[in-house]
This record gives C-alpha cells, sequence and structure tokens, in this order.
C-alpha cells in the first residue's frame, strides 16, 4: 500500500515538474531567426573625395580633378534643390524611383578625366574600359558594383601636345547582399575606398564615415556635376528590381 502511494507521489511529482517546465520554458519565435537584417546607410563626412594613387606602373594615368561623390540622401537633396531653383519641373514618378533607389542602393558619381600620352587608353580609362571598380573596407573585403553606368559621350579637349578626355559614369552597389541577406557595409563601418584597378595601376577615392547621420543638403560645388534628375533618370530601372 505505502509502496503504491510512494509510486502516485513520485508520478505526481513529475507531472508537476514537467508542467512547471512547459510554463517557464518560452517557446522560440519562429520569425525571429528568419527576419531579415536591416541595411545601415553609410554616410561620409565628405561627399566629395578626389583620386590618390596607390600604386603603379602609370601613376598619369588619370589627371588630376579626377573625383568622386558618395551620393548620399544629402547630396540628392541638393542636386533637387537645385533643379527645384532652376525650374525645372520634377516628375513625381522619377521621384518614387528615386526613393526607392537611395532606399536599396549606394550611388557613387565619378567623374574621370585622363591625358594619358597614349590617347587611345586615354579614352578608355574614362569609360572604365579594361579597369576593375570595387569598394574596399577596411577589413580588405571587396564589395562589387551590380551596375556601371557610363556616360553617354566623352569629353575631349586640347591639353598642349596631348588630347584631355573626361567622362562621368555612375557605379552602384547594393545596400543588401542578394545571397546571405546581410549588408553589405556592416554597421559601424568607419570608412572605405572606391578601387580603380587596370593597366597594372591601381587608384582609390576614399571616404570616411560621418559620426552621425545627417540629411542636411552638401553645397553645390559638393554635390558633383550630374543634375538630380539626370542621375536618376538613368537609374530608375534598378527601382523595378526592388518592387
Amino acid at each position: 500500500m505505502f509502496a503504491a502511494r510512494r509510486t502516485t507521489f513520485l508520478f505526481a511529482g513529475l507531472a508537476v515538474i514537467t508542467l512547471s517546465a512547459c510554463k517557464t520554458t518560452p517557446k522560440p519565435d519562429p520569425t525571429a531567426a528568419t527576419a531579415p537584417m536591416i541595411a545601415q546607410d553609410f554616410v561620409p563626412i565628405a561627399a566629395l573625395s578626389p583620386l590618390h594613387l596607390d600604386s603603379g606602373r602609370y601613376p598619369n594615368l588619370f589627371a588630376p580633378g579626377s573625383y568622386a561623390v558618395w551620393v548620399s540622401d544629402a547630396v540628392a537633396t541638393t542636386k533637387l534643390n537645385i533643379e527645384k531653383k532652376s525650374g525645372t519641373p520634377i516628375s513625381e514618378t522619377l521621384a518614387a524611383d528615386a526613393e526607392l533607389v537611395a532606399k536599396n542602393y549606394y550611388v557613387v558619381e565619378l567623374d574621370l578625366d585622363s591625358a594619358f600620352p597614349d590617347s587611345s587608353i586615354a579614352y578608355d580609362v574614362v569609360g572604365l574600359r579594361s579597369v576593375d571598380v570595387y569598394l574596399t573596407l577596411p577589413d580588405g573585403t571587396r564589395v562589387w558594383p551590380v551596375q556601371r553606368v557610363l556616360g553617354a559621350t566623352a569629353r575631349d579637349q586640347q591639353e598642349g601636345a596631348l588630347k584631355r578626355y573626361g567622362r562621368t559614369n555612375i557605379v552602384v552597389f547594393p545596400k543588401t547582399d542578394v545571397l546571405s541577406g546581410t549588408p553589405t557595409l556592416p554597421l559601424g563601418v568607419t570608412g572605405l575606398r572606391l578601387t580603380l584597378d587596370g593597366f597594372n595601376s591601381i587608384f582609390h577615392f576614399e571616404w570616411a564615415a560621418a559620426p552621425s547621420l545627417s540629411n542636411q543638403p552638401v553645397p553645390p560645388q559638393e554635390a558633383g556635376g550630374l543634375s538630380w534628375s539626370g542621375l536618376f533618370g538613368k537609374l530608375r530601372e534598378l527601382s523595378r528590381l526592388t518592387q
């Protein structure tokens, strides 16, 4: 009889322990592990960067005056304000497309000049022919562009015995890696470079991260040469990929 009671108490105790464990152990949230990471925007201290030589056989491959502009929200705002002040009508459809592009991509406006002695090479490099373009992070990681939009025509002018060529291009990088779903630029990155690698020579543009996000317009001279409509008009097809 006592053995039967002990058995009954034993099962009752196990039932209480099991019930208690069920009440105190939370069930995992099935959505928590699959929630996508949100890309953190990179905003530089200064939007415009001059060209720097890393190393290479041809330090004069690009001409002084070549520059790149990191098209942050602040740069886009300046471009838009300039266009509004000029009286140019702003397309609502293009404005919606521009918002989607800015939300999903990093955009760099690349203004290149070259007065290299071999004019055929000078013409090629300003159009990024045979030149690799990629972002380089502080840890050496490379981020490759999803699109390179070349300027429709090349500028040219005589400079002494040489001909100087110029072209304004656009390079676009994803904010989120398609395969991993993680941000391409990690949270807290202190700076980065846009590297140009070609003709046995390596150059770069460089930006340091701003301490806080800001959408204050930048000075017009730091906003690049492309107009707001000219820039986002070339990129509006990218907005279709995000819908």
